[in-house]
Protein backbone atom coordinates (compact mmCIF):
# COMPACT_ATOMS: atom_id res chain seq x y z
CA UNK A 1 0.00 0.00 0.00
CA UNK A 2 1.03 3.60 0.04
CA UNK A 3 2.59 3.69 3.12
CA UNK A 4 5.20 1.24 2.31
CA UNK A 5 5.90 3.23 -0.87
CA UNK A 6 6.01 6.32 0.88
CA UNK A 7 8.26 4.83 3.64
CA UNK A 8 10.82 3.54 0.71
CA UNK A 9 10.79 7.24 -0.66
CA UNK A 10 11.36 9.34 2.45
CA UNK A 11 15.06 7.93 3.61
CA UNK A 12 16.21 7.89 -0.39
CA UNK A 13 15.93 11.63 -1.21
CA UNK A 14 16.84 15.22 -0.10
CA UNK A 15 14.20 16.45 -1.19
CA UNK A 16 10.66 17.08 1.32
CA UNK A 17 8.08 14.55 0.73
CA UNK A 18 4.61 16.43 1.06
CA UNK A 19 1.81 13.77 1.27
CA UNK A 20 -1.74 15.44 0.15
CA UNK A 21 -5.32 14.85 0.35
CA UNK A 22 -7.65 15.51 -2.46
CA UNK A 23 -10.96 16.41 -0.78
CA UNK A 24 -11.41 13.99 2.58
CA UNK A 25 -9.48 14.81 4.71
CA UNK A 26 -6.82 13.10 6.83
CA UNK A 27 -7.53 12.19 10.83
CA UNK A 28 -4.87 11.80 12.96
CA UNK A 29 -4.33 7.74 12.50
CA UNK A 30 -2.86 8.05 9.02
CA UNK A 31 -1.19 11.66 9.95
CA UNK A 32 0.74 9.56 12.98
CA UNK A 33 1.82 6.87 10.52
CA UNK A 34 2.60 9.31 7.72
CA UNK A 35 5.21 11.15 10.29
CA UNK A 36 6.68 8.04 11.53
CA UNK A 37 7.42 7.28 7.84
CA UNK A 38 9.21 10.21 7.04
CA UNK A 39 7.04 12.62 5.27
CA UNK A 40 7.68 16.39 6.12
CA UNK A 41 4.52 17.88 5.69
CA UNK A 42 0.78 17.02 4.71
CA UNK A 43 -1.85 18.84 2.71
CA UNK A 44 -5.00 18.30 4.68
CA UNK A 45 -8.09 19.31 1.70
CA UNK A 46 -10.87 18.09 3.91
CA UNK A 47 -14.77 17.91 2.82
CA UNK A 48 -15.83 21.37 2.76
CA UNK A 49 -14.54 22.59 -0.57
CA UNK A 50 -14.64 20.64 -3.82
CA UNK A 51 -16.43 17.51 -3.61
CA UNK A 52 -14.50 15.24 -6.48
CA UNK A 53 -17.06 12.51 -5.59
CA UNK A 54 -19.64 14.92 -6.59
CA UNK A 55 -17.86 15.79 -9.63
CA UNK A 56 -17.80 12.50 -10.75
CA UNK A 57 -21.71 11.62 -10.08
CA UNK A 58 -22.70 14.72 -13.22
CA UNK A 59 -20.15 12.67 -15.07
CA UNK A 60 -21.01 8.93 -14.53
CA UNK A 61 -23.34 6.82 -16.46
CA UNK A 62 -24.24 5.61 -13.30
CA UNK A 63 -24.11 8.09 -10.40
CA UNK A 64 -24.91 6.05 -7.23
CA UNK A 65 -21.34 5.49 -6.12
CA UNK A 66 -20.78 9.47 -6.67
CA UNK A 67 -23.33 9.64 -4.65
CA UNK A 68 -22.51 7.73 -1.84
CA UNK A 69 -19.24 9.52 -1.16
CA UNK A 70 -20.55 12.88 -1.69
CA UNK A 71 -19.96 14.06 1.39
CA UNK A 72 -17.47 11.52 2.66
CA UNK A 73 -14.73 12.35 5.28
CA UNK A 74 -13.03 14.58 7.48
CA UNK A 75 -13.70 18.81 7.07
CA UNK A 76 -10.69 20.91 6.81
CA UNK A 77 -11.19 22.13 10.46
CA UNK A 78 -11.43 18.79 12.18
CA UNK A 79 -8.40 17.02 10.32
CA UNK A 80 -6.09 20.27 10.81
CA UNK A 81 -6.78 20.33 14.61
CA UNK A 82 -6.38 16.22 14.32
CA UNK A 83 -3.01 16.62 12.69
CA UNK A 84 -1.86 19.50 14.76
CA UNK A 85 -2.74 18.21 17.99
CA UNK A 86 -1.10 14.52 16.80
CA UNK A 87 1.79 15.54 15.21
CA UNK A 88 4.88 18.35 14.38
CA UNK A 89 4.41 18.08 10.65
CA UNK A 90 3.31 21.43 9.27
CA UNK A 91 -0.20 21.38 7.83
Amino acid sequence: GYVEDIKAICPNTNIPIKAKETGAGIGMEDAKILEKIGVDAIDIQGVGGTSWAAVETYRAENPDLGNLFWDWGITTAVSTVEVLESTKIPV
